[in-house]
């Protein structure tokens, strides 16, 4: 199928807006004089200009916002990222029972994701200062301190590293990749799931790829993975023993109602039963 010019596409257009509002037929193009490809080009043609203008107009704010912003403000910005991501990535509460993910649910943060954070890593860039280091690379430089890592930690590190993994291999959303992992979304209803995407990315440090391999291998690591898939069946284990213990006694104290019921019942009978023995001659 050739590529139309601007021309032809006007053309189209034309005829398509020449129809009445509602869902268009073949029948409806042909009279008038439009083919079905026509038709699905100006359809195409018309939603890569859609896409550039969001674009734009994306480009647009986050270059307003970073001319808005200072270097220090982009540094806390970009710090307040790494925080949440990290948060996010290791978090295994329900999101009604913690603060952080409830925030990441609101509408208000797509705009943190899609707009604030690439500003402050433009603003950073276009003043020459380096990013602060991420977390994996604060890991790092306490490994080579002598200084232990946390199991936590690089069990977080894991499900983040593997979910982006996911996301690259299978084409999933970055959002359900991290999902499939166990753990609570690295953002959640983001506006724009490429940003997310670049979001969760730019918190890993590109030779942690490398170093995947290794910890995967490692035996130490594989204990861990099993550790914290052992918690999680404890957790939901003792959850279903309370749930069963407050059922049975919510069982029990309804047996006792129902026994207390009918024992009054009886009584009753009985005591009309005595009365009318009595008032017999």
């Amino acid at each position: 199928m050739s590529t139309p010019d601007s021309s032809e596409i006007d053309q189209v257009r034309a005829a398509v807006a020449s129809l009445a509002e509602g869902e268009i037929t073949d029948e409806d193009l042909a009279r008038v004089g439009v083919t079905p490809e026509q038709y699905d080009q100006l359809v195409d043609y018309e939603m890569e200009l859609d896409a550039e203008e969001h674009h734009a107009q994306r480009n647009a704010e986050v270059a307003a916002a970073a001319a808005a912003m200072s270097v220090q403000d982009a540094q806390v910005i970009i710090r307040r990222g790494e925080d949440i991501g990290d948060h996010l990535s290791g978090c295994n509460l329900s999101v009604e029972h913690c603060a952080t993910c409830m925030a990441e649910e609101a509408d208000s943060a797509g705009y943190f994701w899609s707009t604030e954070l690439p500003a402050a890593r433009q603003r950073l860039a276009e003043a020459g200062v380096p990013a602060p280091p991420t977390s994996e690379n604060a890991a790092r430089q306490n490994h080579h301190q002598g200084q232990p890592v946390l199991g936590a930690g690089v069990a977080s590190l894991l499900s983040g590293a593997v979910a982006l993994a996911q996301s690259a291999v299978t084409s999933r959303p970055v959002q359900e990749a991290v999902a499939m992992t166990g753990s609570n979304a690295l953002s959640r209803r983001v506006e724009d799931a490429a940003a997310a995407a670049q979001a969760a990315a730019d918190r890993i440090d590109p030779a942690l790829l490398d170093r995947i391999d290794g910890v995967l291998a490692d035996e130490a690591a594989a204990s861990l993975a099993q550790q914290v898939t052992d918690c999680g069946q404890a957790v939901d284990a003792a959850d279903g023993a309370v749930r069963h213990s407050e059922t049975s006694r919510e069982d029990a104290e309804r047996a006792e109602q129902i026994a207390r019921w009918q024992a009054d019942d009886r009584a009753i009978e009985w005591g009309d039963a005595t009365a009318e023995l009595w008032e017999q001659p």
